[in-house]
C-alpha cells in the first residue's frame, strides 16, 4: 500500500507562461438583497474557524477499476528515466542508462521487472503497443487490481507519462477552509484532519496540499498524510493558514462493500475550534448526472457559530457549492476531470427577507473591474471589497488542481438591476447579477451567466461580509491579502466611522431559511435541462428583540364638508436602529389595515371615465395558500391609464432612488380577493430594475366606512411609504359632515410581535347650520299643446352640502293623464326578480335581460350620484305596474347600478300612483330612495324622470294656469315643498261638440214611471267636458215617493270607498264610460247619496282600472223640469258615456203628462255642456219615447236599466 503525498507548489514557482483563459469562469455565488439592518455581532478578539466541505470524484462511486498508465519513451539515443513516488526505478531505451547506474530496459518484460520493485512482484503487467513503438502500457494486476497505485513520472526529451485509467473507484475529497478573521496557527499545536471513511469504501492512497498564496507563505507548508487503515486516513498540518486559505485532501478509494453508514471528517488542533462533519457517498454504477452535489448557505457570527438573530447583520454569509463530478483522469499537467457537463448559467435564490444594501460600500467601476494586470489582479479599490471567493478548479496549463481565493467586489450595477457583484479568477471576470423575484415573495436571485469553459470548476465557497468596513476583515481586504500571485502585501485599511451594514437577515422567525439553486449546462439548449439544488438553514429566533414603531399620517386634500377630495397616506417605519453594525433592524411590515373614519367616503362621481385593471393586465398569477400573498409576474403592467387612482412613492435604505409608481383600480370580483373593491399598487425603481406589485382589499362597511387591508406585503425594509389618491372634481373620495375624525390602523410586523396601532386625525369644518335642504325642481311636458300626447319630464336636484334626498311626492296638474290602453303591468314576480338582483354583478344582468317586459315600459330615469361638480349618471327604466299601497297603479323604476367598472346590482324604487276619483288628478308617492349600496354612499344629486312612451302622457284640454306640486323629503326628515308652473296652450283651437241622446222606455201615460237612458258621445281630439247640465222636459218629474234609501257620504267612503258599503237599495241606475285611455270601459252603479242640497246627489261610481266618481246635483230647472248638473267632470277624453236609471217601482222619474200627447211630444230637454277650454255647447234635444209603438202584451216593467 502506497500513501501518496503531494504538496501544491506556490504559483510563483510552478506556473507556466500561458495565454489568458477564456472569459467568464463559472463559479459559485451567493446572496444579495435589498435592504438594511443587523445582528448583534460581537466585537471580540479575532479568531479562526473551519468550514469543511466533502465530495467524491466521481459523485457516483462504482465498482473499482485497475489502474492503467502509459509511458512514451524518449527518442533515441536519449534515455527515459522512470520514477515512482519521486524515486527513479528504471531507464528505457538508451545506452546511456548504464552511466546512471540503471540497466537499459528495451522490452516490456525488462520494464515490468524494473517496475515490480516499487509495485511488488506480480502486481504489474507491461506491454508495448504497437510493437517497437516505444509506447508502454502499465496495468496494475495481482495485489494492485481494483485499487489506487502510485503514478509513474518520466524525464527525458520527448518522453511522457500519464494515467489512462485511475485505479480504484475514485476519490474522496474534502476541503477545510479557514473562514475566520485570524490565521490558523498550527506551528505549536498541529492541525489534525481525520477521515473515518463511510462503510463500504476503502482508502489506498492520499495526497494533500495547503495554502493559498505567497502573501502569507512564500512556500506552502506541507500536509503530511497517511492511510492508517483502509477505513481511516489521518493528515497533519503544522504551518499557518491565513483567512480563506485551505487544506485540500484527496483520498484514493475503492468500493469494497455495500453502502452503509456515513463517514466522518474531523478537524482539530491549533487555535481553531474543532469541527466534525458527516461524509456521505453515493454508491452507484449509474453515470453521474449533471447537477449539484452539495449546497449550503450559512449566516455566521464571528467564531463560526450560526447567526440566528432575526433582523441582525451577520458577521458573514458563506455559500458553499459543489457540483456533481466525474472521475479524474491523468496526472500532473494532464490531470482533468471527466465532468458530466460544464455549468453555464447559475441562479441562486435567497429567502425572502435576506437582503443586502449595495449602497453600504463604494462601488468598483467597470473600467477598474475589467482592467486585469499582469499580476492577474484587477484595479478595483480595496474599499469596494465585500467578501472573498474561494474556488476549486482544474486548470492544467497553470494551476492543475488548485484552490484559489480572490476578493469579491461591489460593482457598479447596470441600469435595470439593483446590485452587481463580481470577482476575477485567473484573469477571468465572474459577474454576479442581482434581481428581485416579484413572483416569489420578493426574494433576491443572484445569477451568473455564460460561465467560462476554460477551466473545470469543481467547487466554490463565497463569503460575503455582513459589514464590509468592519476592521476585522482588514487582513482579507483586497488582492494583496488573499491572492496567491499578488506582489504587494496586505495593507488594506477601513474607515471605521463609515461602517454600515451590508447584509440583513429576515425579520421573521419560526421557519428555517430556505435557499435554492438552478443550474444549466453548456451541452443542452437553454431551458431544456435545469438542475436544481436546495438547502434548508437554521430557523431564526429573537424576534421579540426587534423594534417596531411605525407611524402614519392620513390627510385629505380638503377640509371642507361634502367635497371631493384626494387623500395622502404616509406610513413611516424608522430604520435608524438597524443601521449600526451591531443593531437589530426594525421589523418589516407584514400586514397593514387602515380604517378610514366616517368623515371620508367613496365618491361615486369618480366612476366618470374610470376603468379597471384586469388580473391579466396587472400580471396576477395566484394567491399563495400558505401566506395569503397575492403573487404577480415580474412583467411591466399594462393597466389602462384610466384605471389610475393615484400615485405611490417608497423610500428604502437599500436604494439611492425612490421606488415610484401608481395606484390602480382593480376589476370588481376578478381580483385576488374576489371582492367588490380592490387596489393594485405598482412601483418601480427604473435605475435598479426593482418592480413591486401589491394588492389591497377595500371593504366598505354597511354604513360606508372604508377598511383597507394590504396583507402579506414583502419582507423588505422601507422608511417611507406614501400613497396619494388623486384630488379634483373626480376624486375617488369625498369628505362628509363636519367634525374631528380619526384614522385607525393595525400594522402587523413580520416578527410576529404585537401589532402597532398608530392613528391620525383631521378636521372637517365649515358646515352651515342648519344644513340646508332646498332642492331644485322642474316638471312638465315637452310639448305643452292642449289635448296632445307629449313626453313628461320631472327633474329634482340638490346642491353639494345639502341634506340628501330620501323620497318625493308629486301631484300632477288636473288633466295631465296617461293612456293605459295596451300597456300590460309588470308582473309582481318580475318586480320581485328585479329587486332580487341586488347583489354585486347583477346590474349588468338586469341591463341585458330586464325583469319587466318591454311592453310595460313607459319611460326612463337618469340618476346623478356623487360629490362635486361632475356627478356620475346611471340610467334606468320606468314600468307600469299594478296596485301598490292602496293606489290603483304604480310605477316601478328599475335602475341597474352599473357605474364605470362597478356593478352594484339593481335598485328598484316603486312609486304609488294615486288617482283622485273626482278629478282623475294623479299624485305620485315614491318609496324611500337608497342612500347606500354595497357600502358605497350614493349621494344622490339629481333624478330625471322622463315618461316618453309614445302616445302615453296626454296634455289637458284646459289652458288654465296650473302647477306640478309636491314635496321632497330628506334623509333627516326635512320636507321641502316643490312647485313648478304648468300651462298648456292651443285650447282655443280645439273643437267642442259633444252629442247627447235621451230616451225613456216603458209606458207613456201620465204617472207612469219610465226607465231612462242618456247617451253622450264625443269625437277624438275635441276638448273634454268640464261641466255638464241636463234639464229634462216638464213632462218628466222626480218621483220623490221612490226616494227611500240614500247612501250617506260616510257609507260611500267606508271600506275601500267608492260606494262599496252603500246599501243596495241606494242603487237607482247604472253608468258606463268609454275612453281611449283604457282598454275596458269604466262602469258601476248610480247611487243617491246624501248631500248638502235639498235633494240627494245622483252619483255614478265608475269602477275599473281606476275609479271615477261623477256627482250630480239634482234640482229643478227653469222649465220646472228635473235638472242634473255634473259641476266637476274630469279633464279626460270620453268617447261615450251611458247613464241609465231604473223605471217602475225603483224609478226616479214619473211622467207628468202623457208623453204621446201633442203637448208631451213638443217638450224638449235643455242641455248645456261647458268644455275644459271654456267653449259651451248648448242645445235642446228631444227625449225619445215609445209613442206609436204597439205593446202586444202587458208585461210588467221589471225596472231594468239595460236595453
Amino acid at each position: 500500500m502506497i500513501a501518496r503525498r503531494h504538496n501544491h507548489r506556490p504559483a510563483s514557482t510552478s506556473r507556466k507562461s500561458t495565454p489568458k483563459l477564456l472569459k467568464r469562469l463559472a463559479f459559485l455565488t451567493t446572496a444579495l438583497a435589498v435592504f438594511v439592518v443587523l445582528p448583534p455581532t460581537s466585537a471580540s478578539a479575532a479568531s479562526s474557524w473551519w468550514q469543511v466541505t466533502t465530495t467524491s470524484r466521481p459523485t457516483n462511486l462504482g465498482a473499482p477499476k485497475s489502474e492503467v498508465q502509459e509511458i512514451q519513451k524518449a527518442g533515441a539515443p536519449n534515455p527515459t528515466f522512470v520514477s515512482v513516488e519521486g524515486e527513479t526505478v528504471a531507464c528505457i531505451g538508451s545506452p546511456f542508462c548504464a552511466f546512471a547506474g540503471f540497466p537499459n530496459d528495451e522490452t516490456a518484460a525488462q520494464l515490468q521487472t524494473s517496475l515490480e520493485a516499487p509495485y511488488g512482484a506480480g502486481n504489474v503487467e507491461v506491454t508495448e503497443a504497437p510493437a517497437a513503438s516505444g509506447r508502454f502500457l502499465i496495468t496494475a494486476v495481482g495485489g494492485g487490481v481494483g485499487r489506487y497505485v502510485a503514478p509513474i513520472s518520466v524525464e527525458g526529451a520527448g518522453s511522457s507519462a500519464k494515467v489512462l485509467t485511475e485505479g480504484g473507484s475514485g476519490r474522496l475529497a474534502f476541503t477545510a477552509i479557514n473562514l475566520g478573521d485570524a490565521p490558523v496557527d498550527a506551528t505549536s499545536t498541529p492541525v489534525t484532519l481525520t477521515d473515518t471513511l463511510p462503510a463500504g469504501v476503502s482508502a489506498y492512497g492520499v495526497e494533500a496540499f495547503s495554502g493559498n498564496g505567497k502573501a502569507v507563505h512564500p512556500e506552502p507548508v506541507p500536509v503530511a498524510c497517511a492511510v492508517e487503515t483502509t477505513g481511516s486516513v489521518v493528515c497533519t498540518f503544522a504551518g499557518t493558514l491565513a483567512p480563506y486559505e485551505a487544506i485540500n485532501v484527496e483520498i484514493y478509494a475503492s468500493v469494497t462493500g455495500s453502502a452503509g453508514g456515513p463517514g466522518e471528517i474531523s478537524v482539530s488542533g491549533a487555535n481553531a475550534a474543532p469541527l466534525s462533519v458527516r461524509q456521505s457517498v453515493t454508491l452507484s454504477e449509474a453515470p453521474t448526472p449533471f447537477g449539484v452535489e452539495n449546497l449550503s448557505v450559512r449566516p455566521e457570527a464571528e467564531g463560526g457559530a450560526p447567526a440566528t438573530q432575526a433582523g441582525s447583520h451577520p458577521f458573514q454569509l458563506t455559500t458553499a457549492l459543489q457540483f456533481n463530478q466525474g472521475p479524474f483522469v491523468g496526472n500532473g499537467d494532464t490531470l482533468i476531470a471527466e465532468q458530466p457537463a460544464l455549468p453555464r448559467n447559475l441562479r441562486f435564490k435567497l429567502p425572502a427577507g435576506l437582503v443586502g444594501d449595495p449602497t453600504a460600500v463604494p462601488q468598483c467601476s467597470d473600467d477598474d473591474f475589467y482592467n486585469v494586470q499582469t499580476t492577474e489582479a484587477n484595479t478595483c479599490p480595496d474599499d469596494t471589497v465585500i467578501g472573498v471567493a474561494s474556488v476549486s478548479i482544474i486548470e492544467p496549463q497553470n494551476f492543475r488542481l488548485a484552490q484559489l481565493a480572490v476578493p469579491v467586489f461591489n460593482l457598479t450595477p447596470a441600469r435595470g438591476e439593483p446590485a452587481r457583484f463580481g470577482f476575477e479568477v485567473t484573469e477571468v471576470p465572474v459577474v454576479l447579477d442581482a434581481a428581485v423575484r416579484g413572483s416569489e415573495a420578493y426574494g433576491v436571485t443572484v445569477s451568473v451567466k455564460d460561465t467560462s469553459q476554460a477551466a473545470q470548476l469543481l467547487a466554490s465557497t463565497v463569503t460575503l461580509w455582513g459589514t464590509p468596513d468592519d476592521p476585522r476583515h482588514d487582513q482579507s481586504r483586497g488582492w494583496g491579502c488573499v491572492y496567491v500571485s499578488h506582489p504587494g502585501g496586505c495593507s488594506a485599511s477601513h474607515e471605521a466611522a463609515r461602517a454600515k451594514p451590508f447584509l440583513r437577515l429576515p425579520t421573521s422567525c419560526g421557519s428555517p431559511l430556505g435557499f435554492g439553486l438552478e443550474l444549466e449546462p453548456w451541452n443542452a439548449p437553454l431551458g431544456s435541462d435545469v438542475s436544481t439544488g436546495a438547502f434548508t438553514g437554521t430557523a431564526l429566533d429573537g424576534c421579540n428583540r426587534e423594534p417596531f414603531d411605525p407611524s402614519i399620517d392620513v390627510e385629505p386634500d380638503t377640509h371642507a364638508p361634502e367635497a371631493p377630495s384626494g387623500l395622502t397616506v404616509h406610513l413611516r417605519v424608522p430604520q435608524d436602529p438597524g443601521e449600526a453594525p451591531e443593531g437589530i433592524s426594525e421589523s418589516d411590515v407584514r400586514n397593514t389595515k387602515v380604517t378610514l373614519p366616517p368623515g371620508l367616503k367613496i365618491n361615486p362621481a369618480a366612476a366618470n371615465g374610470l376603468q379597471a385593471c384586469s388580473e391579466a393586465q396587472i400580471g396576477f398569477q395566484r394567491v399563495d395558500p400558505s401566506t395569503g400573498e397575492a403573487v404577480f409576474d415580474e412583467a411591466v403592467t399594462s393597466c389602462p391609464e384610466a384605471s389610475k387612482l393615484g400615485s405611490v412613492k417608497i423610500t428604502t435604505p437599500l436604494l439611492e432612488e425612490p421606488v415610484v409608481g401608481s395606484v390602480y383600480q382593480a376589476a370588481q370580483s376578478a381580483n385576488p380577493f374576489n371582492s367588490l373593491l380592490a387596489l393594485y399598487v405598482v412601483a418601480e425603481a427604473p435605475n435598479s430594475g426593482i418592480r413591486v406589485k401589491l394588492a389591497g382589499r377595500v371593504d366598505p362597511t354597511a354604513s360606508g366606512q372604508l377598511v383597507a387591508d394590504f396583507d402579506a406585503t414583502p419582507q423588505l425594509p422601507f422608511e417611507e411609504f406614501e400613497l396619494s389618491f388623486f384630488g379634483g372634481a373626480g376624486a375617488p373620495l369625498a369628505t362628509s359632515t363636519c367634525g374631528a375624525y380619526r384614522t385607525e390602523t393595525q400594522i402587523d410586523p413580520w416578527s410576529g410581535n404585537a401589532a402597532a396601532t398608530p392613528s391620525s386625525e383631521f378636521q372637517v369644518s365649515g358646515c352651515p347650520s342648519p344644513q340646508p335642504f332646498a332642492p331644485s325642481f322642474s316638471a312638465g311636458t315637452v310639448s305643452p299643446l292642449a289635448g296632445t300626447y307629449s313626453p313628461f319630464v320631472l327633474n329634482l336636484s340638490r346642491e353639494d352640502g345639502s341634506q340628501q334626498l330620501s323620497s318625493i311626492d308629486a301631484a300632477l296638474p288636473k288633466g295631465l293623464i296617461g293612456k293605459l290602453a295596451g300597456i300590460p303591468y309588470c308582473p309582481e314576480a318580475a318586480i320581485a326578480q328585479a329587486a332580487a338582483r341586488s347583489k354585486p354583478g347583477e346590474g349588468s344582468l338586469e341591463q341585458s335581460s330586464p325583469s319587466c317586459p318591454a311592453a310595460s315600459e313607459v319611460g326612463s330615469v337618469r340618476v346623478g350620484a356623487g360629490v362635486g361638480p361632475t356627478p356620475y349618471f346611471v340610467s334606468g327604466k320606468a314600468y307600469l305596474a299594478g296596485p301598490y299601497k292602496g293606489a290603483p297603479l304604480s310605477l316601478v323604476i328599475v335602475t341597474p347600478a352599473v357605474a364605470g367598472p362597478f356593478d352594484l346590482g339593481s335598485v328598484v324604487v316603486r312609486t304609488a300612483l294615486y288617482v283622485n276619483s273626482e278629478t282623475t288628478q294623479i299624485t305620485a308617492q315614491s318609496d324611500p330612495f337608497p342612500t347606500i349600496l354595497q357600502g358605497i354612499p350614493l349621494d344622490i344629486r339629481s333624478i330625471a324622470l322622463k315618461m316618453d312612451r309614445p302616445s302615453f302622457t296626454l296634455n289637458p284640454t284646459s289652458c288654465e294656469r296650473m302647477s306640478v306640486t309636491g314635496n321632497a323629503t330628506s334623509v333627516l326628515g326635512t320636507a321641502a315643498p316643490l312647485t313648478n308652473p304648468f300651462q298648456v296652450g292651443g285650447c282655443g283651437g280645439l273643437r267642442f261638440a259633444p252629442k247627447l241622446a235621451l230616451k225613456v222606455f216603458g209606458k207613456t201615460n201620465r204617472n207612469a214611471k219610465p226607465r231612462f237612458r242618456a247617451v253622450l258621445t264625443a269625437k277624438p281630439g275635441e276638448a273634454n267636458i268640464a261641466r255638464a247640465q241636463v234639464n229634462l222636459p216638464h213632462s218628466l218629474f222626480l218621483e220623490q215617493g221612490h226616494i227611500k234609501t240614500i247612501c250617506t257620504r260616510v257609507q260611500f267612503n267606508a271600506g275601500a270607498g267608492h260606494g262599496e258599503q252603500c246599501p243596495k237599495g241606494s242603487i237607482y241606475g247604472h253608468a258606463r264610460a268609454f275612453t281611449p285611455l283604457l282598454d275596458k270601459p269604466l262602469e258601476g252603479p248610480v247611487y243617491l247619496r246624501s248631500s248638502s242640497h235639498k235633494l240627494p246627489d245622483l252619483v255614478a261610481a265608475l269602477n275599473g282600472q281606476i275609479d271615477v266618481t261623477l256627482a250630480g246635483k239634482v234640482d229643478s230647472g227653469p222649465n220646472a223640469g228635473i235638472r242634473n248638473t255634473f259641476e266637476l267632470v274630469p279633464d279626460a277624453p270620453v268617447s261615450k258615456f251611458i247613464l241609465e236609471l231604473k223605471g217602475g217601482k225603483k224609478g226616479l222619474l214619473v211622467n207628468s203628462e202623457n208623453l204621446c200627447s201633442k203637448t208631451g211630444k213638443s217638450r224638449r230637454a235643455i242641455v248645456r255642456f261647458t268644455g275644459q277650454n271654456g267653449k259651451v255647447e248648448a242645445f235642446k234635444p228631444k227625449v225619445a219615447n215609445q209613442c206609436g209603438k204597439a205593446h202586444g202584451h202587458k208585461k210588467k216593467d221589471s225596472g231594468s236599466t239595460r236595453n
